[in-house]
Parts: C-alpha cells; sequence; structure tokens
C-alpha cells in the first residue's frame, strides 16, 4: 500500500460556463419611431450587440417592410462571400401591424416563403406595451390601445417615444401574458385575430437567456 503523505489532494476544478453566441438578428420595423426606438432600447438593456434595427422600406406598411427585408438579406448573402469580415446575421424579422393594410396577406406569404419573421401585432404594436402592465383579452381599436398605454406610461396619445426604462423591467410579464393570448388563439384557429402580438418571438431571442 501507498504511504499517505499528509497533503490533501486539490477538488478538481470545474469547467466555467460559458454564455452561447448571441444570435445575430437583422430587424426591420415598419414603424419609423417607437418600434426601433424600443427595440433599440431593449438590445441596450441587455447588452445584445448581435441586433440590427432599421426602419424597413420607404412606405409604413407591411409589403413594403417584408421586400425591403428580402433585398437586405440577398444583400448580405452576397457581401458575406466576397468579404470575409463580414459576419452574417442568422435570422431576419420584421415588425408590423394589423391596422387595415390591404396587401398584409402578400406580405405574410411573401416572409414565409423567403424564410423571414414576422412579429405580428392586432391591432397595433401599442398592444405589446400594454401587455406589460395588464392582461387584454377582448378585441380593441387602435385607438384604445394608444390611450390606455399612454395612461399607464403618463404620456400624450400620440407621443411616439415609449417609456422604455419603465417597460423593460416588466418585460417577462409581458411575454407571458402575449404567450396566452397566442396559445387562446391558437386553440380557437384565429392565430392572429384581435387582440394578440407576435412581439414576444422576437424580444425573446433579444433578451436570449437573460430572462
Amino acid at each position: 500500500m501507498s504511504k499517505k503523505t499528509g497533503r490533501q489532494e486539490r477538488p478538481t476544478s470545474r469547467p466555467r460556463a460559458t454564455r452561447r453566441p448571441r444570435t445575430r438578428i437583422f430587424v426591420a420595423t415598419e414603424g419609423e419611431v417607437t418600434e426601433p426606438k424600443y427595440l433599440r432600447d431593449l438590445q441596450t438593456a441587455y447588452r445584445n450587440s448581435a441586433v440590427e434595427v432599421v426602419h424597413g422600406g420607404s412606405r409604413s406598411e407591411p409589403k413594403s417592410c417584408v421586400e425591403f427585408t428580402k433585398e437586405a438579406k440577398v444583400r448580405h448573402s452576397r457581401l458575406a462571400k466576397s468579404d470575409p469580415s463580414f459576419e452574417p446575421f442568422d435570422e431576419y424579422w420584421c415588425v408590423f401591424d394589423v391596422d387595415s393594410h390591404p396587401k398584409l396577406a402578400m406580405a405574410l406569404d411573401q416572409a414565409q416563403a423567403n424564410d423571414i419573421g414576422v412579429a405580428l401585432s392586432n391591432p397595433c404594436f401599442e398592444l405589446w406595451g400594454l401587455l406589460h402592465f395588464q392582461n387584454h383579452e377582448a378585441a380593441l381599436t387602435s385607438l384604445e390601445a394608444q390611450i390606455a398605454l399612454a395612461k399607464h406610461l403618463s404620456i400624450g396619445r400620440r407621443d411616439k417615444s415609449w417609456a422604455s426604462q419603465t417597460l423593460i423591467p416588466l418585460t417577462e410579464n409581458a411575454i407571458s401574458r402575449a404567450r396566452r393570448l397566442e396559445e387562446r388563439n391558437t386553440n380557437d384557429g384565429e392565430t392572429h385575430r384581435n387582440p394578440s402580438t407576435g412581439i414576444w418571438r422576437l424580444v425573446r431571442l433579444i433578451v436570449g437567456d437573460e430572462l
């Protein structure tokens, strides 16, 4: 038998946990102010530099946003082949509302055909903001959503600059409420009915493992 030396063996150190690389996401928004500002504030709050948010297209309507994103995807693919320093995006997303856009169905079909994610809100993006503060399961108009959210944020209805510092700490609540709405609507066979918002899926990607 070997002699004991009296020295205690040092326990094997555990490997440090490493954070998974962030998913690189390109996001084009239909809106020019509210949506891009909120999403940029969100990525700043969660220190996610792997997201690029832009206003998609010269016309504020879904089809223009999808076409803009499709062109960007093709352009980035070519750039990745010619420039080794360019880091390609993993996912492409469009953010737009149902409102009363006549070409909405065409935009959704085009996005699906080009593997572009869609964060669609019915009736409008303000529903996503409202879900940070309360459940809402009854159909509502864009005006009603804007008024309800403005009261929570203590801003004017036409104020396009959300108080993101108030919303962001409540992100997990909004995701949970939006998911429940989607599950209810899907079970009823009407995924995009009023009220509903798919923003939670995009937000979950941006936030990553932080929630």
